[in-house]
């Protein structure tokens, strides 16, 4: 039995399922490594967890603008995520049924074959009804937008080791030691990318229709640095990216490339694609970078072989953290097997998110406290938002948040003031460069 409703409508569905969802060994594959937290460092009093990095790592993440934490996630923080996505498709294949764009419902089948199915039938991938977020073009958000905001994404994303090492890598980052411990802030920018064959997909670009074929989300995603798509009020902001796979990434599979020590090149010159407003570097623009990179010896200092683009493996329970200035991209999926992952973003506490429009959370019981707000910072950073519509839907710096439904109800509102803004034509994150162009 179950109670539901619309998954286009991007709420919650409740079931009793009449029997486990189908998932591959790879989603339930333990984390080999776990990593145990570290004995407490000086300066790090305070906190509410110990550090989980070491100061090699901390050092090769300021070095090279990147680090792999190994083992960092729990296996059982990820198997929720995992059951989370295949109880969503089964919903969702319930209301595609139920609306005659699929033949069946393909319960009998795993995760992946019904993914497939999907993409093959209805020539779209719906992955924003697994996406945490809303479109970036405001002029497509509506009371019944699609989005989800699971219980267990919301377990991911406030996951106590990931935020401490968030932290410590945001610290290591500022020029003046804190008075006080930083805090992380939970970012409003994050996503859920679910990668299906490139084979698989040969179909869906035919068929596809308007944008429910999100090339970033689904295919292969462009070079870019992430600061590219934050608005310039949070150029300096201590904004991190975190990756995170919920299966093992090989080259083939569609991991991410990296290139190492771009973020001290600073924010670089990027193109708004004319359709679907995605904002990137081209290829042949980033081979020249590193040429120029590898004529630099303050750049290629102890790299025998000079900087190298890289294609990044990972691990179950690994995490990869992003300096938001490093120039990185995603490979095609060549396997037969889907690609799912996560990317967030933190922020230090009482920063610009760099999205101020949307709504970011202060995760309070990981910190045991609420934040302190400063009246005055945060008319400022209002008052420095941008543009009148970002500054009339400016987002709270100290929005909390304890649990899934909590979080949901954050995105709700703003989905449903955003949907009757009287000026629609914003596009979130891409001003900078529509105005160069």
């Amino acid at each position: 039995s179950k109670a539901t409703v619309s998954v286009l409508n991007c709420t919650l569905t409740a079931r009793t399922m009449s029997a486990p969802v189908q998932l591959e060994p790879r989603y339930r594959k333990p984390v080999a490594h776990l990593r145990e937290y570290l004995p407490e460092r000086a300066g790090g009093q305070g906190h509410p967890v110990p550090p989980l990095l070491t100061e090699e790592e901390v050092a090769h993440y300021k070095r090279e603008g990147y680090v792999v934490a190994k083992g960092l996630v729990p296996t059982e923080v990820l198997d929720a995520a995992c059951v989370e996505f295949a109880e969503r498709l089964d919903a969702l294949c319930e209301e595609l049924h139920a609306a005659g764009k699929l033949a069946s419902t393909y319960r009998e089948l795993s995760f992946e074959a019904r993914y497939k199915q999907i993409v093959k039938e209805t020539g779209g991938v719906w992955v924003d009804a697994f996406r945490p977020q809303l479109p970036n073009d405001v002029s497509q958000i509506r009371a019944d937008t699609k989005c989800f905001f699971g219980d267990a994404m919301f377990g991911l994303l406030t996951e106590p080791r990931v935020l401490r090492a968030a932290e410590t890598l945001m610290e290591a980052e500022l020029e003046v030691a804190p008075t006080t411990p930083v805090r992380a802030f939970c970012n409003p920018i994050q996503n859920v990318r679910i990668k299906p064959p490139e084979s698989a997909l040969a179909a869906a670009q035919h068929k596809a229709v308007g944008s429910m074929l999100n090339r970033g989300l689904t295919i292969s995603t462009p070079y870019h640095q992430d600061n590219a798509v934050c608005e310039p009020a949070a150029d300096g902001s201590q904004i991190l990216t975190c990756w995170m796979p919920l299966h093992d990434v090989t080259p083939d599979n569609g991991t991410l490339v990296v290139v190492p020590r771009s973020h001290r090149l600073g924010l670089l010159p990027h193109i708004v694609h004319p359709d679907n407003k995605e904002v990137y570097l081209e290829n042949d623009f980033v081979d020249r970078t590193v040429e120029a990179m590898n004529a630099d010896p303050a750049l290629t200092a102890g790299l025998p072989d000079g900087v190298q683009v890289l294609r990044v493996p990972f691990e179950r329970g690994d995490v990869l953290f992003l300096d938001k200035l490093t120039v990185h991209a995603s490979a095609p999926n060549t396997t037969d097997d889907f690609r799912l992952s996560c990317d967030f973003r933190y922020n230090i506490a009482g920063q610009h998110t760099g999205r101020c429009v949307l709504p970011g959370f202060f995760p309070v019981d990981y910190h045991g406290c609420g934040p302190e707000e400063d009246e005055a910072a945060a008319a400022e950073a209002k008052a420095g938002a941008g543009s009148a519509f970002q500054q009339e839907h400016f987002a709270s710096l100290t929005a909390t948040a304890r649990s899934g439904d909590e979080w949901r109800a954050l995105w709700h509102r703003k989905r449903a003031e955003l949907a009757h803004a009287s000026d629609r034509t914003a596009i979130l994150g891409r001003d900078r460069w529509l105005q160069a162009a």
